[in-house]
């Protein structure tokens, strides 16, 4: 269920960066991980797409509240059709 939603996520995020980048040459985000709060887990997850946009590719990681790595997946979604 998390790598559809994921899945989604990804091919909505892609939809947006083809929009973007015809707009925008690049930028440079920094993200900070931050634990979770006592007996949670928290799931961060990524998408890539390849300049032209066609290609999709989705990664995740599970930790602790102590920042303790628990599962992690990775998966390619496919081609689009633009």
């Amino acid at each position: 269920m998390i790598v559809g939603q994921v899945e989604t996520l990804t091919i909505h995020i892609s939809n947006a960066a083809v929009v973007e980048s015809k707009e925008e040459s690049s930028r440079t985000i920094t993200i900070k991980w931050k634990a979770p709060s006592h007996g949670w887990v928290k799931i961060s997850s990524n998408g890539a797409t390849t300049e032209r946009g066609n290609l999709l590719a989705a990664v995740g990681i599970l930790r602790n509240s102590h920042g303790n790595w628990l599962v992690g997946f990775r998966r390619f979604i496919g081609r689009v059709q633009l």
